[in-house]
């Protein structure tokens, strides 16, 4: 059997004694990888004498957008791209319920949701592993609501891949939104005694998308 393509071995043929030099160029696939290399004399019953190569992995590796341009408080699409070798990565944002959805996608491979208007973190295998053989590349499309919040909003989103320690997080903002302000009351009337009110009568509910004060 022949060696792997990757190995490099010279001379590849000789006569008498002879020394031979092994190499390979880089390897960034996660696992290392092996091959034989088989070394056959010529002529007669023409013995043959096998060594191995193995050639080291790269370990796990990630990389990522580290921020995108900000967004208006329309909303709209944001693309993080990223490389890696890991066979799962795990994908969240704190802020996600505030109106987000992001779609996983690596070439040749079935896209998959992994935000959806949740902050709980969603951890894909990758089919195949390609990474344990080399880098992949891998983009994660999002699309963002219309502003809910008066503030700006700073959406964080992390990826992780096998090798937690590697996280990688990717941040972009959200223009603010329209501020917003009602009350359930129109009047408050307080009995002559002061102090203790019957049951929710001096209670007013404020509901609001933005910070605010009482004068």
């Amino acid at each position: 059997m022949a060696k792997d393509n990757w190995c490099t071995v010279s001379p590849m043929s000789g006569e008498g004694d002879g020394t031979l030099t092994v190499s390979a160029s880089g390897h960034n696939g996660r696992m290392g990888k092996t091959t034989t290399v088989t070394v056959t004399a010529a002529n007669g019953t023409r013995p043959s004498k096998s060594f191995t190569v193995v050639q080291a992995g790269a370990g796990v590796v990630l990389t990522l957008d580290s921020s995108k341009p900000g967004l208006p408080k329309s909303g709209g699409k944001v693309t993080i791209n990223g490389t890696s070798n890991s066979a799962t990565l795990k994908v969240d944002c704190p802020q996600a319920g505030l109106g987000l959805v992001a779609i996983l996608k690596i070439g040749g491979k079935p896209d998959q949701t992994v935000i959806e208007n949740s902050a709980v973190p969603k951890t894909v295998t990758i089919p195949g592993d390609p990474g344990a053989s080399g880098i992949y590349s891998f983009t994660l499309e999002l699309q963002v609501a219309p502003s809910k919040k008066a503030t700006t909003v700073t959406f964080k989103i992390n990826v992780t891949p096998s090798e937690e320690s590697l996280k990688k997080q990717c941040t972009f903002t959200l223009e603010p939104g329209d501020s917003s302000l009602s009350i359930n009351r129109s009047e408050v009337r307080l009995n002559k005694e002061g102090g203790a009110q019957a049951s929710g009568s001096n209670i007013v509910n404020v509901t609001s998308n933005d910070n605010w004060t009482v004068s």
